[in-house]
């Protein structure tokens, strides 16, 4: 997790996560296995964003597949429904945003001249 920064980020990325969510529930999957389907596997590496960065390395589909284990997901209903008989509510969300840390972007992106 990191804290989100900048104008707008939130925003757009609740906006994003909340259209996989709809797309999902249009086309019969959970929202979790729509992200699952669509996450960058290794053996893609390098990928090209269609924006101005390069994924050059990571394992998503594992470590969103370790969030999964780690969290209980399959127990999700189950727990959901206990906590609606405790007139409680539980939520489960899997959002997949990716930025990019300030550090490399300082690197990546030349200062134009003064």
């Amino acid at each position: 997790m990191a804290p989100y920064r900048g104008a707008g980020r939130p925003e757009a990325t609740y906006t994003i996560e909340r259209l996989i969510d709809i797309a999902a529930r249009d086309i019969g999957l959970s929202p979790f296995e729509l992200r699952r389907r669509n996450l960058v596997a290794p053996s893609a590496m390098p990928w090209q964003t269609g924006f101005t960065f390069r994924y050059d390395c990571g394992d998503f589909p594992g470590n969103m597949e370790i969030a999964r284990e780690l969290s209980a997901f399959d127990a999700f209903e189950a727990r959901r429904a206990e906590a609606a008989a405790r007139g409680s509510c539980e939520a489960l969300a899997s959002p997949t945003p990716s930025k990019w840390p300030a550090a490399l972007l300082a690197t990546a992106v030349p200062t134009p001249p003064m």
